[in-house]
């Protein structure tokens, strides 16, 4: 079963599967560490006294105890073992990287210069040969010692900055020996004071044990190097030994010292933790005991920063009871948030129920009203998620924008007091949560329910902005709080605004195709004569397009005498002929010669180019991507009537025993809406009025009276909800129109003269012509 069934299908086991979803959904949101006793803050005024309903202790402030561990953890040494084996390894190994460093220079000097003496000897064969025999033996020793220093060392040695050890590129020669002296001097100097194998700043003591052959020596942590501060000095002592170093040459001491220095304090973290987390576990938590039946706060009291310790106390206690629970009480406390989220959301199911039934009724609109609802209530368990975010970020005007743009503001009123209510329960009982986004949420109501384009969804930033700051400083008049706490709230408060609002432009866009709803504000957007298909219309077909804004603005007079929606039925009257584009002239309220091309036709062509057009205006609409409620006016304003005009000549032909009436009648299907049967009524109103010259009121009331019992005779409206007591209604609308656009004038004395003067000018200018 496809997505568009499933919306058809009106069977209440959808709805309670998607009222499942949200309740569920909300009820996943508490949070299962967390249940309140009281959600009182610093500054607030308590309306009743609070009894300690248990003993429990009173946590000392989390600044302190913080405080407490940084100082304790500052005292219990970081311990390190200490290699005794590192330095002599390291001292080897420099010996040798300089003794091959020294083979290396001299073979690649004696490679240098057999190359010179090559060209000397180029005309003395014999000595030329030797020569060429010593640079091929020369090149394969050059090779084997640098693929040495690639396996012993991980360097490329012929690269910068090691080429420098050989063949310095300023051509000055480095004394390889005495590098080598001063890199083991420093080296030594340097594990004597100790090289741990961490950053030196990860140490959170001031000192570290050293441990050596079951021995513990104690070292001031700033006596110490790491890695990275060891190469350093190790670079800045050698550089100090040779004057006017270039660039490529320092940048080699550094390297050198990366790659013979190397920690000798190996961090024992294992151990090193265990004594921190001893010295912590004594760190006293509480501050004092509240005994059961203890009076904590009486009533009407101002809640002091020591009170507001042990509530916080008491409701962490309470957590923890709630997250520990087991069995009856664990279901008992589940049950009960299963209930009173329930309670909550039924009121919105019982006022759909009373009064929008149409919206409970059609699974696709019900199932777009609460997605709209879970948006929001999702975007407020991410910002539960997100520490330093405070419940005024909570983006309910989302919901109430999205609501009232697809619906009507009362739905949306009534829709974000729920919502309110629903995330105060789940915050906490934050009676300040539901005072601070009531007043925005309604402010963005009223402001989005008449938009007249997309861009308008933007209005409502400065007032929705004022509302919350309204709201939030007044619940700070209650509470002592310092004033960049309130200027962040408000700064808050802002940024919601202005991401709701953006949030909401892109869902509206996005619902509308999901959903294929309508929304005024693309009926206003393809109401603009200036669209597209409507320019094309007044160009091409400029009878079609007066006759189609006639109906329209009769036609929206009908739709409000009536209670259907004006703006659809005038915007549907606009399109519904859009189909004559392209065969304008076959149609007579755009040929001006008075010739009906149609006559032209055999009766069963001309009928078929008269009905094509319902088909032709369907493709143009899907070019142009119309809603598919604008379509439904195209195909059903003629519904399944017959063309009898050349229905009944064909019937006068010779062979009108094979002339067959499906031949002759539209598609349908028929109206279905009050609008759509608007429109189909008055648009054969108009267009029979159009035909007569001259009529009275009785004519034009007479009209009325046939079109309308035709299409009753025809049963083109039986599938539509329009009453009798509405077609009276819609008769009553479009009359005065009629009769103030086509009744026929009295004749004035004045008119008749003047008439006679015009006809006599006429004349002259014809026999001077």
């Amino acid at each position: 079963m496809d997505t568009e069934t499933i919306f058809k299908n009106n069977k209440n086991y959808i709805k309670v599967l998607i009222i499942s979803t949200i309740i569920i959904l909300i009820i996943l949101m508490i949070p299962s560490e967390e249940s309140f006793l009281s959600s009182y803050k610093v500054g607030e005024i308590t309306r009743a006294p609070i009894i300690a309903p248990y003993d429990f202790d009173v946590l000392r402030p989390q600044s302190e105890i913080d405080k407490e561990r940084k100082e304790a953890i500052k005292n219990v040494p970081a311990v390190f073992d200490k290699n005794n084996v590192r330095p002599p390894v390291q001292e080897k190994n420099i010996n040798q990287f300089f003794d091959l460093t020294i083979l290396l220079r001299k073979i690649y000097n004696n490679l240098t210069l057999n190359k010179e003496r090559k060209e000397q000897y180029k005309y003395s064969p014999n000595k030329l040969q030797k020569i060429n025999n010593e640079i091929e033996t020369g090149k394969i020793a050059f090779e084997k010692i640098i693929k040495k220093f690639k396996d012993q060392y991980v360097i490329d040695i012929i690269n910068s900055p090691f080429n420098e050890l050989f063949k310095p590129t300023d051509n000055k020669t480095i004394n390889l020996e005495t590098i080598n002296n001063e890199l083991i001097t420093v080296a030594s100097f340097l594990y004597k004071s100790g090289i741990v194998d961490i950053p030196k700043d990860s140490i959170r003591s001031i000192q570290i044990a050293i441990s050596e052959s079951g021995e513990e020596n104690i070292l001031q942590k700033e006596n110490i190097y790491d890695r990275n501060g060891s190469v350093e000095i190790a670079s800045q002592k050698i550089y100090s030994k040779f004057n006017n170093f270039s660039h490529n040459k320092k940048q080699l001491i550094s390297q050198l010292s990366k790659l013979f220095i190397s920690p000798n304090l190996i961090y024992d973290k294992e151990r090193t933790e265990k004594r921190q987390k001893d010295v912590l576990g004594r760190i006293p938590l509480v501050d004092e005991k509240i005994l059961k039946n203890e009076k904590i706060v009486g009533a009407n009291t101002r809640i002091t920063e020591d009170i507001f310790r042990k509530l916080k106390s008491l409701n962490k206690v309470e957590s923890v009871k709630h997250v520990n629970s087991t069995g009856i009480k664990h279901f008992i406390s589940s049950a009960g948030d299963f209930f009173i989220i329930s309670i909550i959301y039924s009121l919105f199911i019982i006022f759909l129920f009373n009064y929008r039934k149409n919206i409970l009724k059609d699974n696709k609109l019900f199932t777009l009203i609460v997605l709209c609802q879970i948006i929001v209530i999702l975007f407020g368990f991410l910002i539960t998620k997100i520490p330093f975010i405070t419940i005024v970020f909570f983006p309910v005007i989302i919901s109430a924008m999205l609501v009232t743009i697809f619906f009507d503001e009362r739905v949306a009123i009534f829709s974000s007091i729920i919502i309110l209510l629903l995330m105060s329960f789940v915050f906490g009982n934050h009676f300040k949560f539901l005072i601070i986004h009531l007043l925005p949420a309604i402010i963005a109501i009223i402001t989005v329910r008449n938009l007249r384009n997309r861009d308008q969804i933007f209005r409502p930033i400065g007032w929705v902005s004022l509302g919350y700051i309204i709201t939030v400083t007044s619940t700070y008049f209650i509470s002592i709080y310092s004033y960049f706490d309130l200027f962040t709230e408000i700064a808050f408060s802002i940024g919601n605004v202005l991401l709701s609002v953006l949030i909401t432009y892109g869902l509206v866009n996005l619902f509308e195709k999901m959903f294929d709803i309508t929304t005024d504000i693309t009926l206003l957007e393809l109401s603009d004569l200036t669209h597209p298909i409507l320019k094309e219309l007044s160009l091409k077909a400029p009878g079609t397009f007066n006759h189609s804004i006639t109906v329209g603005m009769l036609a929206e007079s009908a739709a409000e005498e009536v209670g259907a929606n004006n703006l659809l039925t005038r915007v549907g009257a606009y399109y519904h002929d859009i189909g004559k584009i392209p065969k304008a002239e076959y149609f007579t309220e755009n040929q001006d010669d008075g010739k009906n091309k149609l006559n032209l036709l055999k009766p069963r062509m001309a009928a078929k180019v008269i009905i094509n057009h319902v088909k032709t205006g369907l493709e143009i609409a899907q070019k142009y991507k119309l809603p598919q409620k604008i379509k439904d006016f195209i195909t059903t304003h003629h519904g399944t009537m017959t063309v009898a005009y050349f229905y009944n000549k064909a019937q006068n032909n010779d062979d009108s025993k094979e002339i067959d009436e499906s031949d002759f009648k539209y598609n349908g299907p028929k109206p279905f809406t009050k609008e759509t049967g608007i429109v189909m009524i008055v648009e054969a109103i108009e267009a029979a009025e159009r035909s007569l010259k001259n009529p009275t009121h009785l004519d034009i009331e007479s009209i009325c009276n046939k079109i309308i019992q035709q299409r009753l005779n025809e049963h083109e409206l039986e599938n539509c909800p329009l009453t009798f007591a509405d077609l009276t209604k819609i008769k009553k609308a479009v009359l005065p129109k009629l009769n103030s656009m086509y009744h026929k004038r009295i004749a004035y004395p004045e008119d008749k003269e003047n008439k006679k003067d015009k006809d006599e000018e006429k004349k002259s200018t014809n026999q001077h012509s």
